[in-house]
């Protein structure tokens, strides 16, 4: 368990705060960590909320006025002046320390910023949720929906998302999902629709499952993650305002569904049965017509690989351009079921809470193709419950020749063997049906590494 989780639920019970664990967020998360700073800094619970309504306003004045979200002292005392005429009497001097003291703000030389980004974007947030109705707001809210590939723009979002169950913030973000690659028909994974991709994914290394504790895995991913998060987190400091490029389609795109997720989850009971179903619908498709654009870049690859085997071959004279070829296609159809597999996953776990499941239902039962019926699945997988044999089993026996299912489907299953204590006879049902037994040789590895570092070039 990680530093700040406990933390974060000392400072809730310290400041005798309560909530329903599994209808929390990291919104809370971050609530619980103001607060806990605030007491620190010997802020009375009376004024709790008055220091939280200032910081809401101020981050809305910093991002306006702000440069790179720093403000002048100046500045600050400029906004106190606004505030406290159209909201609360407030004394700069007494506001500028105590957010000082409970280091929510920073202060270099004559500028003033808040000391942890996030911070920054859950008051963001919270004052794009209690101020929609307003033209500036939803002209921000609009913009960022433009740019969710640019990290103030897509954070503002997530926590809007968790402020706010207003039904206008899912539609405007379903309407972003739908901007996406709308030239393209979301992928069925019906044996029809993959036709000219099921012969390169079928080229597919074998997965096998390596024994490990769910512990050991969850904390070795969890550390990627975090150092992955670091190094990189897929979002870019500023909006590239000449349009987006098909990286930053892609990542709008998975943000959107992550927002949209978020929104489903944790404000569920505020929307109706139809609003959410048209949500997931859009989730789904949105997921499944970046799949189909992928695709598009691999239906008339024979040529190249020809080419690029070839090519190969002559640096390499040892190595024939056929050995060369089949490594390629080892690769492409890693590649393929890898990023199959990742939308899939990104659909069903940007939806969490149990209580969408009809809802999730009712949307396959409505369009059951072979995405469709994935998504759900990887939505089931999700959690420690028994594995879905029964849906899982007729997925298979349907599909059992169609690559593209088949990859994805074993996928899923060995994630979810991997990250949750699996019962004794669910284990062994999935080693067999899957063939998931035995060690992948560093050989195998060593092959696909290289395969893919010729296909890369």
């Amino acid at each position: 368990m990680s530093p700040i989780f406990v933390l974060s639920l000392l400072q809730a019970t310290a400041s005798g705060i309560t909530s329903e664990m599994h209808n929390s967020s990291f919104a809370h998360y971050y609530y619980f960590l103001i607060i806990g700073a605030l007491e620190r800094a010997r802020v009375g619970k009376s004024q709790l909320n008055a220091i939280i309504s200032a910081c809401t306003h101020l981050s809305w004045f910093i991002r306006r006025k702000g440069d790179d979200q720093r403000i002048s002292v100046a500045q600050f005392n400029e906004f106190v002046a606004v505030y406290s005429e159209g909201w609360t009497a407030t004394n700069p001097s007494e506001l500028l320390q105590v957010l000082l003291d409970a280091r929510l703000m920073d202060r270099d030389s004559e500028t003033l910023a808040f000391t942890y980004p996030y911070s920054y974007y859950y008051f963001l947030g919270k004052y794009a949720s209690i101020s929609h109705g307003s033209k500036e707001v939803r002209d921000y809210i609009q913009y960022c929906l433009q740019h969710l590939y640019a990290r103030e723009c897509a954070n503002t979002l997530l926590f809007l998302a968790h402020h706010s169950g207003n039904s206008m913030v899912l539609e405007s973000v379903v309407t972003a999902i739908d901007s996406h690659f709308i030239t393209k028909q979301p992928a069925s994974l019906e044996s029809d629709d993959v036709a000219a991709i099921a012969s390169l994914m079928s080229h597919a290394p074998a997965l096998r499952y390596q024994k490990v504790s769910p512990n050991e895995y969850r904390e070795t991913r969890a550390a990627k993650k975090d150092q992955d998060s670091k190094e990189h987190d897929g979002l870019q400091d500023k909006p590239n305002e000449s349009g987006r490029d098909l990286l930053q389609e892609i990542v709008s795109l998975s943000k959107a569904i992550e927002i949209s997720g978020t929104l489903l989850t944790h404000q569920f009971s505020n929307y109706d049965r139809t609003t959410k179903n048209r949500a997931i619908t859009s989730m789904f498709n949105g997921a499944m017509r970046a799949v189909k654009m992928f695709y598009s870049h691999f239906e008339n690859i024979e040529e190249l690989l020809k080419s690029i085997s070839s090519r190969e071959h002559e640096r390499n004279k040892e190595v024939s351009a056929e050995k060369i070829e089949i490594e390629i296609r080892h690769a492409i159809a890693v590649l393929l079921k890898l990023v199959t597999s990742s939308f899939v996953v990104r659909a069903a776990s940007s939806l969490r809470a149990k209580d969408l499941e009809d809802n999730i239902l009712r949307v396959v039962q409505a369009n059951p193709t072979c995405a469709n019926r994935l998504i759900k699945l990887a939505q089931e997988l999700q959690s420690p419950s028994r594995l879905p044999r029964l849906d899982i089993d007729r997925l298979r026996r349907e599909q059992g020749t169609n690559p593209a299912v088949m990859g994805v489907l074993q996928m899923i299953v060995l994630q979810r063997l991997y990250m949750y204590e699996t019962e004794h006879d669910d284990k062994d049902w999935a080693m067999g049906v899957f063939e998931l037994g035995g060690n992948r040789s560093d050989l195998e590895f060593k092959q696909q590494g290289a395969s893919m570092k010729r296909l890369k070039n």
